[in-house]
């Protein structure tokens, strides 16, 4: 309002600046919706067939994995798959999933095998990603590679630590500048798992060790729903409720024993059987899964008789989509973050109607199968919402106290409506593992920051001994820093302090306190206490760039500072609009008042020498 007005009656001419005022109220409407609607994803699957996959994958588990990551994509995915082991092969051609597309994605799934001879993970970074060589802000990118060992293409050493060395300073920083998130799965122990790092933590991307194949169906789940964002109803005791926007389900059942019959039950108590189904009814039946599609499916609620799972999920098409802002997946002990969830009909967020009055937003938080928190989200212009019934509902989580791997998941529901959002985050403690050799005099401390979790040139570190002496460490190469300490020092305390970018551009800092004193091998770096660490920091809807491996000795995690906590927020930032709004208006206002002042006081300066004149 106060924009309007100013800006075409002080200034003189409302034709002038009717282009612009038109543009800017173009932008106000519809930029929201562009931001929130989501993005049709583009999804590039890399798996490796290197000789080595015969004792990692002996029974080849990795072709029902890669048919359910296929079945799973949706119409309006474009994806392609690529085999590596010395050469690189596009085995289902990149472009729109269709019918078509599936079929030759499925038909290159079952020839997976294990038949390469090295694991040239460069190349197949590089073909994978051909055409991504600037962002597209009509598509999320996103790339899953598989693999189960190190870069390995030649016999010489010097050659494979070459092309690593290109990997890392070549093709993940043009990956990471072109927007894509690479999420990576390691199918062995054997594996260069801090290149995995690197690669999913710069892009904020998932990384998961798998100890047993039969283990990839549920990764590949996991990576999808990041990925891909379907939309989904929740399944409670094995029953879903279908409403009459809903034109397709999929339904995927994981089954403990491969033998066992799964029924499908619809509303009007027909029985469905994999044998036995309508034509309106596509069965696929794997060795530990079954994934039915439903066209058209009946309204009401339908049961399901198998096995209670809490990865079975109820995948649809429909017009009314709950969107949730973008969820960091990748987070350190002591970050906070917030959830923004809204409906949308045909892309455009429901701000009012009975609808909304009917319905419930709430978000949890999981480990495995155990709820750990839970909150209702509301629409109020309360900390974290921003506006009141505009349709957008908030909640927020405190600080995260232990490292592991969650859950977030968004539950709208009311009257017949429900749908389910499902995000898996990983979250680490400390951002480096340290290791102590004794020699004849010193101690040669080394300490490794984890790939993934910081910029390495950013890096810097100093030991205080007990003493009061510091001692800088010395990079040594891309991962390693070095400190050489007397051993007089031996079983005295040292505090080590550690600071860095991470990779959304936040700083860090870290306090650790370490024995000086020989170690059996690397291990983590302990965190010094809380009254003397560097205070956390707060991330909404972060666009967190860190990766580290949860769930093994290795694994560390960073802690973040609490003043670069609100510029992480990822996506429209509307309480900075506001503000600027306002600001705006304000000057505006002033100028306005300032301008009129001045014109009223020359214009009666002007009238006075005009009745002046007049006089004589």
């Amino acid at each position: 309002m106060f924009i309007v007005q100013h800006i075409s009656s002080p200034l003189g001419g409302r034709q002038h600046w009717a282009p612009l005022l038109v543009a800017v109220l173009v932008v106000l409407l519809f930029l929201p919706i562009n931001l929130w609607a989501a993005k049709p994803a583009d999804v590039r699957v890399v798996i490796d067939i290197s000789g080595s996959m015969k004792k990692n994958d002996p029974k080849n588990l990795r072709q029902p994995a890669l048919r359910l990551l296929v079945s799973l994509m949706q119409d309006d995915t474009y994806a392609g798959v690529w085999t590596f082991g010395q050469y690189v092969n596009m085995v289902a051609k990149w472009g729109k999933v269709d019918a078509a597309w599936k079929a030759e994605a499925m038909k290159a799934a079952s020839g997976i095998n294990s038949r390469g001879l090295h694991t040239n993970i460069e190349e197949a970074l590089r073909r994978a990603t051909r055409g991504w060589q600037k962002p597209d802000h009509h598509r999320r990118r996103h790339l899953v590679l598989l693999t189960d060992g190190f870069v390995d293409i030649s016999k010489d050493p010097a050659v494979n630590a070459e092309s690593r060395r290109r990997i890392l300073q070549e093709v993940l920083p043009g990956l990471e500048a072109d927007k894509v998130t690479i999420h990576s799965i390691a199918l062995s122990n054997n594996v260069d798992y801090e290149l995995l790092y690197a690669l999913s933590g710069a892009t904020d991307g998932w990384y998961e060790r798998v100890d047993d194949a039969s283990q990839l169906p549920k990764v590949f789940l996991r990576i999808f729903e990041n990925a891909v964002i379907p939309d989904a109803l929740p399944l409670k005791d094995n029953r879903f409720k279908i409403d009459k926007s809903i034109s397709d389900v999929t339904v995927l059942l994981f089954r403990k024993d491969k033998h066992a019959t799964t029924i499908v039950v619809s509303p009007d108590s027909m029985q469905m059987t994999p044998e036995k189904h309508p034509k309106t009814v596509s069965w696929q039946h794997e060795q530990s899964y079954d994934l039915i599609n439903i066209k058209q499916p009946q309204t009401g609620e339908w049961n399901i008789k198998a096995d209670v799972d809490p990865d079975n999920r109820v995948l649809i098409v429909t017009n009314l989509q709950l969107t949730v802002d973008t969820l960091a997946t990748n987070l350190l002990v002591g970050d906070q973050f917030d959830v923004k969830a809204r409906l949308q009909e045909q892309g455009k967020t429901l701000a009012q109607g009975d609808l909304l009055n009917l319905l419930q937003f709430e978000t949890s938080l999981h480990t495995a199968d155990t709820e750990i928190e839970k909150q209702f989200m509301r629409d109020d212009g309360k900390a974290p919402d921003v506006l009141q019934k505009d349709g957008v509902y908030s909640a927020g989580f405190k600080a995260l106290t232990m490292p592991g791997r969650y859950e977030v998941v968004v539950h709208v529901s009311g009257g017949v409506i429900e749908r389910e959002y499902r995000h898996s985050i990983n979250v680490y403690d400390t951002a480096a593992s340290i290791e102590i050799k004794a020699d004849k005099s010193d101690f040669n401390v080394v300490i490794r920051p984890h790939a993934g979790l910081l910029r390495p040139e950013t890096v810097s570190m100093q030991t205080r001994l007990a003493d009061g002496k510091i001692v800088n460490l010395q990079q040594v190469d891309d991962s390693t820093w070095l400190a050489k300490i007397p051993k007089t020092y031996e079983h005295q305390l040292a505090q080590i302090v550690l600071t860095g970018t991470r990779y959304n551009n936040q700083s860090l800092t870290q306090k650790f306190e370490q024995t000086i004193a020989a170690t059996p091998g690397e291990q983590a770096l302990k965190l010094a206490a809380p009254n003397k660490a560097a205070p956390v920091k707060k991330l909404e809807h972060a666009d967190t760039k860190t990766s580290h491996k949860p769930d093994e000795k290795k694994t560390n995690k960073q802690g973040n500072t609490a003043k670069d906590v609100k510029k992480q927020k990822k996506g429209f930032d509307w309480t900075f609009v506001i503000i600027l709004i306002v600001a705006i208006n304000g000057l505006l206002l002033i100028g306005g008042g300032l301008g009129y002042y001045m014109w009223k006081k020359r214009k009666v300066t002007q009238l006075a020498e005009e009745d002046k004149e007049m006089e004589i």
